[in-house]
């Protein structure tokens, strides 16, 4: 039973770091390994090395692998006694969990050598503050981790004197070896398994309490998976409108999951107080539900919270870079209004002035055209409908009223097209009077013309009737 549950908890250790590369999972440890593929897999993942397959599958490539495998771990100082590359091949089940222990424990501490800061995910503390409350004052016992507190077994036996101190003595245990608490602890609990079982299966409410215990575990599960999903979500970025709002529609996603399953939790509980009403349960599982439903209170409250404070911090943070930009947008439609009315509104009456309004139009639309993603951003503006608030960049209070925004979206949509509008039209209106003027330049100029050689006629026939009148 001890290699079985070995046998689990290393082929979920090796699926772990495997589906990080998405590589496909062990099913059996002690076949999947047999070719070696799978270790130099494993040993790429932890080293970050690529290391050489041999081809084909014969039992020469299979001993040609783990010969590699063997000699990658030798490179990192990792001695295998009594392990050869045949007892692997074989699929030796011993020797095949010694292997994998002796790769977790040293890439374990590899791991918490290089990154001492890094997390553990929720399900390993969670159930590492369970174990250590648990076995809280227990002599010898001090747990910090899942390898080295475990190893004198004193932790194993606390864990079970805690729940069945009918068992056996526990100060009777200290002064024995490692190798003999260990022996111990799982000796008793098997035993206290094998008489739960049966205690259970003569029970009236067995079928009630093994699905209680069967949703229990589920739920449970489910809350430390967003836990997780939680806890590795991006920080709230403070200064990109974009982004915040993606990260803003992810989490209203995950709020809308919470709520669609938290149903699932009173169904557990009311099951949890059926079984605690109908008095028939032992004082172990009266104790045992208790602690569970505890549990679970605790950490739903807890997700619940997380989740509350990040939509709240998106909140105010999507608002204040809403806000900001309908400012600064506000700014810029003043601005163009001011250009407008001092350079644009009134018509020039020459050609000179209507070339200088030409370019002082054309900049005002290239200024269009780049206001352009602002407005569409105003457009899919994101209105909270919980009334906030939050603070300017000089510390003072500012109030996010959903229909003051309504109104002052309302408002710059209103003049944004104004400015569009009168942009439009006043294209047309210089171009038809620049032709005009054009027009009216060249018929002058033609006047100007023909005037000028009537005017020289003239004094031409001037000067011949003077000579006349001379003769």
């Amino acid at each position: 039973e001890r290699e079985d549950v070995q046998k689990k908890a290393f082929t979920k250790w090796i699926n772990t770091r495997l589906t990080k590369v998405n590589h496909p999972p062990v099913d059996d440890l002690y076949q999947d390994l047999r070719d070696g593929v799978v270790l130099l897999k494993l040993l790429e993942c932890l080293t970050g090395n690529e290391y050489k397959r041999e081809i084909g599958r014969m039992r020469v490539h299979h001993i040609g692998n783990v010969n590699k495998a063997i000699a990658v771990l030798n490179e990192h100082g990792i001695k295998l006694l009594s392990i050869s590359s045949n007892d692997i091949v074989d699929g030796n089940p011993k020797l095949t969990l010694a292997l994998i222990w002796s790769i977790i424990q040293f890439w374990q501490d590899v791991f918490k050598t290089v990154a001492p800061d890094v997390q553990q995910n929720n399900i390993e503390k969670f159930l590492l503050n369970w174990c250590q409350q648990t076995t809280k004052g227990y002599k010898g016992v001090e747990i910090k981790d899942f390898t080295r507190s475990w190893q004198d077994g004193l932790g194993f036996n606390a864990l079970i004197h805690h729940f069945r101190p009918d068992l056996f003595d526990y100060d009777e245990i200290l002064q024995n070896a490692s190798e003999r608490n260990l022996e111990h602890a799982f000796s008793v609990a098997k035993n206290s398994i094998r008489s739960y079982k049966e205690t259970t299966i003569s029970s009236s409410i067995s079928p009630e309490l093994t699905s209680y215990q069967i949703n229990m575990e589920k739920i449970l599960s489910w809350i430390l998976q967003l836990e997780d999903k939680l806890d590795n979500k991006e920080k709230v970025v403070l200064n990109d409108l974009k982004l915040v709002k993606e990260q803003f529609q992810a989490h209203e996603d995950f709020m809308v999951s919470l709520t669609k399953e938290q149903n699932q939790i009173g169904q557990v509980l009311q099951e949890g107080n059926h079984l605690f009403n109908n008095g028939q349960l032992q004082l172990r599982e009266e104790n045992e539900i208790k602690e569970q439903m505890r549990i679970l209170n605790k950490r739903w409250e807890s997700l619940r919270k997380k989740a509350l404070d990040r939509q709240s911090t998106l909140h105010k943070t999507l608002m204040k870079l809403q806000i900001d930009q309908i400012e600064s947008f506000d700014k810029w439609l003043a601005n163009a209004e001011h250009r407008i009315q001092n350079d644009l509104n009134i018509m020039d009456e020459d050609l000179s002035g209507i070339e200088r309004q030409y370019k002082q139009l054309a900049l005002l639309q290239d200024d269009l055209v780049s206001q352009q993603q602002i407005t569409e951003s105003l457009q899919n503006m994101v209105i909270v409908i919980d009334d906030t608030s939050s603070t300017n960049g000089t510390g003072d209070q500012i109030k996010f009223n959903s229909n003051d925004i309504e109104q002052k979206l309302s408002n710059l949509s209103e003049r944004w097209a104004s400015i569009c509008n009168f942009v439009q039209n006043r294209w047309i209106t210089l171009q038809e009077v620049k032709i005009e003027l054009e027009q009216i330049y060249t018929a002058q100029d033609k006047l100007d013309k023909w005037l000028t050689k009537k005017e020289f006629e003239l004094k031409q026939i001037k000067l011949e009737t003077n000579v006349l009148d001379t003769d």
